[in-house]
């Protein structure tokens, strides 16, 4: 993993001693163990590196208890019961070498804990069946409360590799030479050794980070405030915080909780334990309605995602609106709607404002802005702007279909299918027909701004059945039946096969969509 075999040459300079415990541990779980073995006659010679015993067996025996007896294949020790892999004691031995990467927490006071990132080179000498380790250190953070230093052992052009300070605080890296390449994942050994240090309290959440680990262990050194928000019960902020780019501002100057997320006493309460978006959304929420936070948190309880906000930013830009208004006429709505969720609600009015600034209805008209019956105005609307025998719309929808080759899919399992529209007119008429407002994105999918699909079931490929929205980015967007799937208007709720149908799609989407996007680039570059 990660490190050329040339020892003499490439690692001169940075082997360093292991401590027993850590070899023990990297032996036990990050090693490979081999099962040596020698015929003699009947018996066969067994030495195993996992429970370094040595033993003779009757080979019919051992082959009723493990797998076939050949070099190389994998198999079972009969003595510790540990895979191993089956190798002959007179072959290859010398030649074989293994690699991991290892990064080896090692306390030396409470204030400072060291992590040396190190090559662990597993090899055998001479006769010996019991293979060595070696390790040759790469990186080394020094971390410190509120400092965080990074060693590197780095090509010097003038002729060999010194120990350089690196200013930029990232993960480590395991290459050797200077535009060498590696293998950069690694593993944690001695995580018990940060108890009693500065550093305790951010083993809660090493193990959740493992791919991570020395760039979260190094912001919390350098900000070991983050204790108290790991202490405080906001565990996952702290996480996201040490990954960087979450979006979140901390107060680092403070040592009190309530400064540092800017939140009141009653405000920490209610969000403790939220996820990060949830904590983003709620500061915005709470700067936007500016009321008490017990009020704020009542609508953030129904409006408390990412999308929502969208949403109510899209509606007020258009018609002019506060926040409180919208999110109160839309809780009427839903109110009155039994099964009708609130951000799909909210994503309906999101719609029917759209559509009356298209039709330019008067939206100072608070008869325009807040309907008796929304899902009844929105038919309307929707009526009002069907698309039926565009000429120029039906070219620009033949032109964006041959960027959607993708995006067809069939279960024959399932029974279901994934179509695209043969016209404008077949989007409209299956708004119709499943009595929802897709006719409403006949336009955009024609200048392919969005993808509409119809899921259609195998046997019955002609009939209206589900409509998806899927983004030009290929991700899912909707997956809507019958009336929307609201009880009161006649729809049904989304069956299980449904829902399990759309997480399969979208992996689908996710791979289709890269290949996609990997062929456009290649036939560009060619065009070029």
């Amino acid at each position: 993993m990660g490190f050329f075999d040339n020892t003499d040459y490439y690692y001169r300079y940075a082997v360093i001693s292991l401590t027993g415990d850590e070899e023990q541990v990297i032996r036990d779980e990050y090693m490979p163990h081999f099962l040596f073995y020698r015929r003699i006659k009947n018996d066969v010679d067994f030495f195993c590196t996992a429970c370094t015993e040595r033993y003779l067996q009757n080979k019919k025996v051992f082959s009723g208890a493990s797998a076939a007896l050949r070099h190389k294949e994998i198999g079972v020790c009969p003595m510790c019961g540990e895979q191993v892999q089956f190798r002959a004691m007179d072959l290859g031995r010398k030649t074989y070498q293994h690699w991991e990467n290892i990064v080896l927490i090692r306390a030396k006071s409470e204030n400072e804990v060291h992590l040396d990132c190190v090559g662990i080179r597993m090899f055998f000498e001479d006769d010996d069946m019991m293979p060595l380790l070696e390790a040759f250190q790469k990186n080394q953070y020094v971390l410190r409360p509120g400092e965080v230093r990074r060693y590197a052992n780095k090509w010097c052009w003038a002729g060999g590799y010194d120990w350089q300070e690196i200013k930029k605080i990232s993960e480590p890296n395991f290459y050797v030479l200077p535009y060498g390449y590696a293998d950069n994942r690694y593993f944690m050994v001695g995580e018990g050794n940060l108890d009693g240090t500065f550093l305790r309290y951010a083993y809660r959440c090493v193990e959740s980070l493992p791919a991570e680990t020395v760039s979260y262990l190094c912001k919390f050194a350098k900000h070991p405030n983050l204790e108290y928000l790991m202490r405080g019960g906001f565990e996952e902020i702290g996480k996201a915080v040490t990954k960087g780019g979450c979006g979140i501002y901390i107060n680092w100057k403070s040592n009190n909780l309530k400064k540092m997320l800017r939140l009141s006493k009653s405000e920490l309460k209610l969000l403790q334990s939220c996820e990060p978006e949830q904590y983003r959304c709620y500061i915005e929420l709470r700067r936007r309605l500016r009321l008490d936070p017990d009020k704020v948190f009542e609508y953030y309880q129904h409006f408390g995602t990412a999308d929502c906000l969208r949403y109510i930013y899209n509606i007020k830009e258009r018609s002019g609106l506060d926040d409180k208004s919208i999110m109160d006429y839309v809780l009427k709505t839903v109110k009155k709607n039994k099964g009708l969720r609130d951000v799909q609600a909210l994503g309906d009015y999101s719609d029917y404002i759209a559509e009356c600034v298209r039709l330019k209805y008067d939206l100072k008209d608070r008869t325009v802005l807040f309907p008796r019956d929304l899902y009844a105005a929105h038919q309307r609307n929707i009526s009002a702007l069907k698309v039926q025998s565009n000429l120029e719309l039906e070219r620009k929808r033949k032109e964006a279909d041959k960027q959607r080759a993708y995006l067809p899919y069939t279960d024959e399992k399932l029974g279901l299918a994934v179509l695209l529209p043969k016209s404008l007119s077949e989007i409209v008429a299956e708004g119709r027909s499943l009595n929802h407002c897709v006719g409403g994105y006949a336009e955009r999918h024609a200048d392919g701004a969005l993808h509409i699909l119809f899921l259609r079931k195998t046997d019955a490929p002609e009939v209206p059945y589900y409509t998806m929205e899927v983004s030009t980015e290929g991700r899912l967007i909707q997956c809507r039946g019958y009336a929307n799937n609201v009880e009161s208007r006649g729809g049904v709720p989304k069956p299980q096969e449904i829902k399990d149908f759309e997480q399969e799609y979208q992996q689908y989407l996710i791979k289709a969509f890269k290949e996609f996007k990997k062929k456009k680039r290649k036939k560009e570059r060619k065009s070029a």
